[in-house]
């Protein structure tokens, strides 16, 4: 299927999504001996050294038409890091207790409270954190196949240079760069 644009219907000044973006970046590196000249309190003077420099750059419609990011997937240790910050802190807590007691109350009853305080709030902050990875697996669930579907659709868009417009030619439809994650994410 050939692409036309739309509102001109024509083919001479269209391309890729894609392609827009990737020619519109530009990145590089120097490295090497430089020479300046520097201007303080009225005096001139020139310098010298080792530079080295990176950067990247991108137009704007380049970023205009940048893809959105992928949404981050949840990682990390999970419970695990609580289940060994728990076991050493509890054992800590009964040592030092065990301590406590021994050398100033000789009584057992402070290193059991002790124990079950420090028990209840590694199961505190346990709770919390398994609660707060809970609700990054579901945004993540929710807003992962969104972003594949509007990846799809990303990848057949085109734009038309002469009319400042990006179309979908499977569809016809078109938007404004400024609209255009929304024109994405809406069906199509």
């Amino acid at each position: 299927m050939s692409a036309l644009c739309p509102v001109c219907r024509k083919d001479d000044a269209i391309q890729r999504l894609s392609a827009v973006v990737s020619s519109g970046r530009a990145s590089g590196t120097f490295s090497g001996p430089s020479v300046g000249v520097a201007h303080v309190d009225g005096k001139w003077d020139a310098t010298g050294g080792y530079t080295a420099l990176s950067g990247a750059t991108a137009t704007d419609l380049a970023r205009k038409l940048s893809p959105p990011s992928k949404p981050d997937k949840p990682s990390g240790l999970g419970c695990w890091l609580y289940v060994l910050v728990g076991f050493f802190g509890f054992g800590a807590f009964v040592a030092f207790f065990n301590w406590v007691g021994e050398t100033r109350y000789r009584g057992e009853h402070i290193t059991l409270l002790m124990s079950l305080v420090s028990l209840a709030i590694v199961a505190l902050i346990l709770v919390g954190d398994m609660n707060k990875k809970s609700r990054a697996r579901a945004k993540y669930a929710e807003e992962k196949p969104a972003w594949d579907a509007a990846m799809k659709r990303y990848e057949r868009l085109y734009f038309c240079f002469r009319d400042d417009v990006v179309f979908d030619p499977q569809t016809g439809e078109t938007c404004q760069t400024e609209s255009l994650k929304e024109f994405m994410y809406s069906s199509g």
